[in-house]
């Protein structure tokens, strides 16, 4: 029997460089593809996040204001990219979500910075918060009469 490459020599062991490259090339194009894939959940996962956060933040500031007969203030920074519920954690916005808010201009604490306010008889400043990220919009209206919190994407206003 006739070994391949001439007599007395042993047959190639081992991988081509051209074939070790080819398999390199392929596996760098699965990897962008396993990573951009993992990029877009995990960014819808930030904005429901935040959107989840801000909603609870302001119903709690509604609640501490009748319950505890004391003004409780929800402050928003865009510029900064966050927003604080009195006494509570200061919440930041991701990179990739837009926050936008319409408050009254009395309820504002600094220049950059805006609120709103809860008071004792469940009456609020009032105002629209908005939220942004891949062109899809979340909306909050919070009553100015009842301080209701109403995600504007039809959800409970509990």
């Amino acid at each position: 029997m006739r070994q391949p490459g001439g007599p007395g020599r042993r047959p190639p062991l081992g991988f081509t460089l051209l074939e070790l490259l080819v398999v390199l090339v392929i596996m760098a194009a699965a990897a962008t593809l396993v990573t951009s894939s993992l990029a877009r959940p995990m960014a819808k996962a930030d904005f429901r996040a935040v959107r989840d956060s801000l909603v609870g933040e302001l119903r709690l500031a509604r609640s501490d204001a009748v319950t505890t007969g004391r003004e409780t203030v929800v402050a928003l920074d865009p510029r900064q990219r966050w927003f604080q519920r009195d006494g509570g954690k200061r919440h930041p916005i991701p990179a990739g979500v837009q926050l936008d808010v319409v408050s009254a201009q009395e309820a504002a604490t600094t220049e950059s910075e805006t609120a709103i306010r809860f008071f004792p008889d469940g009456e609020s400043t009032g105002g629209r918060i908005r939220l942004t990220a891949d062109g899809l919009p979340f909306e909050v209206l919070v009553h100015w009469r009842t301080g209701l919190v109403l995600p504007a994407d039809g959800a409970d206003a509990r």
